[in-house]
């Protein structure tokens, strides 16, 4: 079966033979292109042996821009399969069903591309193997700490894809977008890019409530389970964005602004805030990890994605106010109103460090966890870099902290040719909010300045809740 992602893009293979890696049912093959290995990487062979399920390729780059294509030629030389990661995106995964053995060719080719570096992995998968009994097939979700930090003003808002684009001008509220600064005051604006990625073997599959633009909306969950029915379940609020023009998952993300102290403990710089995330499938994380497919009904994250928000997009910014220089960490926690179902609730939360100086914002780490002192924490890499910094080690982690949550590689799943039929979804619980009154003709001066205080409370509400 022949299966294209998206369009095919123009663009040029570097070709150069290289060894053949013997792919068997359930084996693995992980190479890198660009400057690591130079032009052989461009095209790949894989000897694929009989028996095998599915093969599946994915390509992976550290930098937006440009446009990417991989394509899986079988034996015979025949296009079998392609996806195309354009600039906006930083992975794409090609899938070819019950792949004939003989010897495959990997083929990316790349257009506009400035960086060249990129990753690529691929699987034969096995057949799959149905569970005994049906079972919940949740997401779990996690941080992807911020990176990227600047005090720039954005010219760019993040909804035109490829790179953030922004210009320096020092001092007072340049950083922010005019939205920031009439809805939530905002006083000078540290600019980050921050994202959520779900390393569960289920999708965070969300469908929005009755309602209509630009109204508050229901958000429901769809549960997923491994025979392919599935069961919906309440999951808070859909916010609708107005300079974005889309729903929002409310009070997705909470980010907290800490200053570093001499002896290292830390404290508040600045009130948290909470925003709001239309999460999309950016990028592959876990990469050694193959996890299952799966078809989402709604908004989400399918397992094994995560989905960043770039630095220029409204809303992604902590209030550094007056704070001074110094060293601060920013604490980034997924859905900290467990609204969400998934199998762990306590590895929400990331953080990086960085320092600050004038204007220039450097990052120095980045981690799993609460901050630099959390003795569990695990390091992770800056942003979508691949690998940590040269200078950096995972430090010991002590024998009573939890394991890390990311669950081992398990066999792919079949899913029953009937699904059932979804459950209706549950209404959302209401919370009550104050009504502000209607500007009528013949009110008193005094009444109507008193009706547009209550709607500027109001907006500046709805701004702090939801990003």
């Amino acid at each position: 079966m022949r299966r294209w992602a998206i369009a095919i893009v123009s663009g040029v293979a570097l070709a150069g033979p290289a060894p053949a890696a013997a792919l068997e049912p359930g084996g693995t093959e992980f190479w890198r292109g660009g400057d690591s290995c130079g032009a052989a990487c461009w095209e790949h062979p894989l000897d694929v042996a009989a028996g095998g399920h599915r093969l599946r390729v994915a390509l992976d780059r550290p930098v937006l821009g440009g446009d990417w294509r991989v394509e899986l030629r079988d034996g015979g030389g025949a296009p079998a399969a392609g996806a195309v990661v354009p600039q906006h995106l930083y992975s794409g995964e090609a899938f070819a069903d019950a792949p004939a053995a003989g010897r495959w060719t990997v083929r990316v080719t790349a257009a506009g591309v400035a960086d060249p570096r990129f990753r690529m992995r691929a699987k034969l998968e096995r057949s799959p193997v149905a569970p005994p009994q049906p079972v919940a097939e949740l997401p779990n979700l996690q941080a992807l700490p911020p990176w990227d930090l600047t005090f720039a003003f954005p010219i760019t808002n993040g909804s035109g894809g490829g790179p953030s684009q922004g210009v320096l001008l020092p001092g007072g509220r340049a950083g922010c977008h005019a939205e920031e600064v009439q809805q939530e005051r905002a006083l000078r604006c540290l600019r980050m890019a921050f994202g959520v990625r779900n390393t569960g073997r289920g999708p965070m599959d969300l469908l929005l409530g009755p309602g209509v633009e630009p109204q508050d909306r229901p958000l429901t969950q769809r549960i997923h389970f491994s025979d392919g029915s599935t069961s919906d379940r309440a999951a808070g609020t859909a916010w609708f964005h107005p300079s974005h023009g889309h729903y929002h998952q409310a009070d997705a993300v909470e980010l907290e602004l800490l200053r570093l102290e001499a002896g290292g403990s830390l404290a508040a710089a600045a009130p948290p805030r909470r925003k709001g995330f239309a999460h999309a499938n950016e990028l592959l994380r876990e990469w050694t990890m193959f996890h299952p497919t799966w078809r989402l009904d709604g908004f989400g994250l399918l397992a094994g994605w995560g989905d960043y928000y770039e630095w220029d997009r409204p809303g992604n910014f902590a209030d550094f106010g007056l704070n001074p220089d110094g060293r601060y960490v920013l604490r980034l926690t997924v859905d900290p109103g467990a609204s969400v179902a998934e199998t762990n609730e306590h590895d929400n939360v990331g953080y990086s460090v960085i320092d600050v100086a004038g204007e220039r914002v450097t990052l120095l780490e980045s981690g799993r966890g609460s901050g630099p002192g959390d003795r569990c924490r695990i390091l992770v890499p800056l942003g979508p870099e691949p690998d940590l910094p040269a200078a950096a080690a995972q430090p010991p982690r002590p024998a009573d902290c939890p394991a890390d949550t990311v669950d081992p590689d398990p066999p792919p799943l079949v899913a029953a040719p009937r699904p059932a039929a979804p459950q209706p979804p549950r209404p959302a619980a209401k919370r009550p909010a104050k009504r502000c009154p209607k500007l009528r003709r013949g009110m008193s001066r005094r009444r109507k300045a008193a009706v547009k205080r209550c709607r500027r409370a109001a907006a500046k509400r709805r701004a702090q809740r939801h990003g």
